[in-house]
């Protein structure tokens, strides 16, 4: 639109530049300054007809001074329309830049939002399902130690414990491909207490204890593995941003009391 509009006023300023010197006639052109000073001093016994002619050469001259006056000022005006017109323009299109940018920064934002959102959606609902596996592998354990104890361990109880320790496996192993490197490290060194309880469960009841292995033995693997467990969830819980990282560790004395 802007180059359209250039053009139509460079085509009206030629045309007039073309009207003004078909109108005029230059070579009869001399400055005011000259008729002034030729007739200021006529002689007496001058003939009427140099008089006249002088006369109609000065009118000739003041009309040329005012026709190239009025083609200053029209180029002048012309000019400034052209120029307010790009300074305009200019000033359209390094708007809608900025706000092209500001709109493009939005949608970056946006999608980065969304995207940080889906991959802490996922989080929670790994960390929920890795930590329910693991309370309900802790219980089951811990139920087939006090039935041990009193040697009365049932089939059911250890189907049970079979089913929670192959669902917590099977989280584990999906959790790993999902945690970050700090809530995976938690988690691996809670899995690795589990594994130990559930060797000195099985191995003294199959006949096949190592030494030092015996129900005493599991019950006090049973109570150090409470702080390995309340330390991953403590991880998965910062990490989400529920809980502050520098909080005082020793409220898992209060979860092991109500574990």
């Amino acid at each position: 639109m802007l180059v359209h509009r250039v053009r139509w006023l460079g085509a009206a300023l030629l045309q007039l530049m073309v009207i003004f010197y078909k109108s005029i006639d230059v070579t009869g052109y001399r400055p005011c300054s000259t008729y002034v000073a030729a007739t200021a001093v006529l002689p007496v016994d001058e003939p009427l007809q140099a008089v006249q002619s002088r006369r109609a050469d000065r009118s000739r001259g003041e009309r040329l001074n005012s026709s190239i006056s009025q083609v200053v000022i029209a180029i002048l005006g012309i000019g400034g329309t052209l120029a307010a017109a790009v300074i305009t323009q200019r000033g359209a299109d390094r708007a809608r830049t900025r706000e092209l940018e500001h709109t493009r920064q939005l949608q970056r934002e946006e999608r980065e939002y969304a995207a940080h959102e889906a991959q802490m959606e996922q989080r929670r609902t790994c960390y929920a399902a890795l930590s329910a596996g693991t309370r309900d592998l802790a219980n089951v354990m811990a139920k087939v130690l006090h039935a041990l104890e009193k040697g009365e361990l049932t089939e059911e109880l250890r189907s049970d414990l079979d089913r929670a320790r192959r669902d917590h496996r099977l989280r584990h192993a999906e959790a790993q491909m999902i945690l970050p490197d700090g809530v995976a490290r938690a988690a691996s060194t809670a899995n690795r207490y589990l594994g130990d309880l559930y060797g000195l469960l099985m191995r003294p009841h199959g006949n096949t204890a190592r030494d030092g292995e015996s129900l005493e033995a599991a019950r006090e693997g049973l109570d150090k593995l409470w702080d390995p467990l309340w330390a991953m969830r403590h991880v998965m819980r910062v990490d989400l941003g529920i809980t502050a990282p520098d909080q005082d560790q020793r409220q898992g004395e209060a979860d092991r009391c109500q574990a």
